[in-house]
């Protein structure tokens, strides 16, 4: 078994059981304690457990979902620099997807007014916003069954309605970004929803604020080399800039 599935593994267990100790897995894996608590001691610095005496404990963060409210007012001026940022890469007669974030729904309220756009997006939010944008930008909802706390549609209708379509550019949302440089969501629907977004869309852009960096999430979306351009805030560590323009992301500062 490679290092990355058993850390996946080891994720479910405890999410299943609460806690274990560090015997247990070793016995479960046929591997030494050794090897275990290195492997505790990198899944703890991810934020995806917390380690305890003698073995770990799930970590309630690594699955924590925030209020739509809350995610909205959270670094708010900088999800409204990023957005303003991100409408510029629009161009007239183009199709493109917004997945449900709070900055993409800053993204939906700076639309500029002569463009002809046909636009994707699964988020209620955006969709009430677009209607009072003007008659050339015309709006698909996926539709599907309403998450109300994250107010997100979810269900296989949502899936199914990303993988129908090819779009010109798609802005999607990363809710963290590990020390591997992975993208991850604490949610599996809005992490499968996003993957799919990245197979629909020719560029892909994703929108962050950089508070969102150096941390991890359950589920994995895929890897930032996958990434065209990142529009984050000028609050980003300089060396992590430097390493994600190193992998040929074209990462933009506001």
């Amino acid at each position: 078994m490679f290092t990355e599935e058993r850390h996946n593994r080891i994720i479910d267990i405890i999410n299943e059981r609460k806690s274990i100790t560090v015997i247990e897995l070793a016995k479960i894996f046929n591997i030494s304690e050794v090897t275990i608590r290195r492997d505790l001691k990198y899944l703890e610095l991810n934020n995806l457990l917390s380690r305890t005496h003698g073995g770990a404990i799930k970590n309630i963060k690594s699955t924590f979902e925030p209020f739509f409210e809350e995610t909205l007012a959270l670094h708010k001026e900088e999800k409204q620099r990023i957005a303003k940022f991100a409408v510029t890469l629009l161009e007239d007669n183009e199709s493109i997807i917004l997945g449900s974030s709070s900055t993409n729904i800053y993204f939906s309220q700076y639309m500029p007014e002569k463009l002809n756009l046909k636009i994707f997006t699964n988020d209620p939010t955006i969709v009430s916003n677009l209607r009072k944008t003007n008659p050339g930008i015309i709006v698909h909802g996926s539709g599907g069954i309403l998450k109300k706390e994250a107010n997100i549609y979810i269900g296989t209708r949502v899936l199914e309605f990303f993988n129908s379509i090819i779009t010109d550019k798609a802005f999607i949302p990363i809710s963290a970004l590990n020390r591997e440089k992975f993208m991850t969501m604490a949610s599996s629907e809005e992490a499968e929803y996003t993957k799919s977004m990245i197979n629909s869309g020719r560029k892909i852009i994703a929108l962050s604020d950089s508070s969102k960096f150096n941390s991890s999430l359950l589920f994995k979306i895929g890897h930032i080399k996958l990434l065209d351009i990142l529009i984050t805030d000028n609050k980003i560590d300089p060396a992590l800039l430097k390493e994600l323009r190193t992998l040929g992301v074209v990462v933009y500062t506001v």
